[in-house]
């Protein structure tokens, strides 16, 4: 089933699948779309009942450029899936560029959440990269030039990483995701949309704690863009997480992660 939200100006897509009893709310990765958590239905579906998000410029969401994406956007969207469905309490999944939604949303609803299941998860650690773009004046005009004219900043990127001064998955993004103006458009508008989504990685982990959430932390061992040590970072020190480190890189949006989640849950 396919449900649309209004936000201000735009309208956010969604899909609702799955006949379980409780509600997990889930934010894929960039450039996909709220229909990569199909794959895990066998896992998820007789336990939970499942609304997957369009994100901005992803899907069939319908965002105005321009409009940011805000927190309390994030906080009125979940409240109308509640009502929706009925619901006090829910889960949430987030893959990638979702992660950092599902982080997001804790320090908005840690009180209501049951557990939240991170696969190779976005927040963990901001880029410097993603930092001067984003949140620096000159970094935004620098972005802003680069979608139109990318060729001085490829050539300066190359010889960064030739100097390992630019990590080669930051520099392997660089070249699959900005390789045309379509897809440089679509990073500017993502990343500077989501800008609001901030917070304070302390303060998300006293809360997985206080309100004694439980975390399933899914990272790949040959993952460069979610590291180990990203990982690690994050699950040290929480009371209730299961790390799970999968032969695997970052995309673990596979069939095959059924069988991992369907451990977790029964474990």
């Amino acid at each position: 089933m396919r449900i649309t939200f209004k936000n201000k100006q735009s309208s956010v897509h969604a899909i609702r699948f799955g006949v379980g009893a409780k509600l997990l709310i889930c934010f894929h990765g960039f450039g996909q779309d709220a229909d990569a958590f199909t794959v895990l239905d066998p896992a998820l579906s007789k336990r939970y009942k499942i609304v997957s998000i369009d994100l901005p410029f992803h899907g069939d969401t319908e965002w105005k450029r321009g409009e940011i994406f805000l927190k309390t956007d994030l906080k009125e969207l979940l409240i109308q899936i509640l009502e929706l469905e009925n619901k006090q309490r829910f889960s949430l999944m987030g893959y990638s560029l979702g992660g950092k939604i599902v982080l997001t949303a804790v320090t908005l609803f840690a009180s209501a959440i049951d557990e939240i299941f991170l696969i190779a998860p976005d927040g963990v650690k901001i880029s410097g990269w993603y930092k001067f773009a984003v949140y620096n004046r000159w970094g935004q005009r620098s972005f802003s030039r680069f979608v139109k004219k990318p060729e001085l900043l490829f050539s300066v990127a190359r010889i960064l990483n030739r100097f390992g001064l630019v990590g080669d998955s930051s520099f392997k993004f660089l070249q699959v995701q900005t390789d045309t103006e379509t897809k440089r458009q679509k990073v500017y508008d993502v990343w500077l949309t989501l800008r609001d989504f901030q917070f304070s990685l302390h303060e998300v982990k006293e809360s997985l704690n206080q309100y004694e959430i439980k975390s399933f932390l899914f990272i790949g061992k040959y993952d460069r863009l979610i590291t180990t040590t990203m990982a690690k970072t994050f699950f040290t020190g929480l009371n209730h997480c299961k790390p799970l480190l999968l032969e695997s890189g970052h995309n673990l949006m596979s069939p095959w992660l059924n069988k991992t989640i369907t451990q977790a849950l029964e474990e």
